[in-house]
């Protein structure tokens, strides 16, 4: 193989490399900004319970801005919060307990519209409609003019 077809090869293996080690280096930055390490170590997850898996109603955690990475599943236990694949490093698994997941505010801007919600003292999570009445179902204390 000539000289030019080797660095090329190595250039592109090393490319690849770099953009992991830079994307893993930036997820898990992104946990720990977010309050999801102290999260996880507080409320363990464990294996994923059933349920109906709510995607795209996650709008941020604590300081962190996202849409669509994080799904939840309303389980009987809790709350459990888990990352898509491609943001899992550093972001295991988590369950609150009922007990202490606790609305805060709803905000609207525009034609916007989010709910701040307390897991646990430890972090705030961002979230839309869809699952802010889930965790009315499931006995979280929400006003009535939030989902109006």
């Amino acid at each position: 193989m000539p000289a030019s077809a080797i660095a090329i090869v190595v250039s592109l293996f090393g490319g690849l490399a770099l953009f992991a080690g830079l994307w893993l280096l930036i997820t898990a930055a992104l946990a720990s900004f977010s309050g999801w390490t102290a999260l996880a170590a507080a409320f363990p997850g464990g294996s994923r319970p059933a349920g109906d898996v709510v995607r795209r109603q996650v709008y941020g955690l604590g300081r962190v801005q996202e849409k669509g990475v994080t799904n939840a599943i309303a389980a009987p236990q809790g709350l459990y919060l888990f990352p898509m694949l491609l943001f899992g490093f550093r972001r295991s698994p988590v369950l609150v307990p009922w007990s202490r997941v606790r609305y805060r505010e709803s905000h609207k801007l525009l034609w916007s519209r989010w709910h701040e919600v307390d897991l646990g003292g430890i972090t705030v999570v961002k979230i839309g409609d869809r699952l802010l009445a889930v965790l009315r179902e499931h006995g979280v204390s929400i006003p009535s003019d939030a989902l109006a």
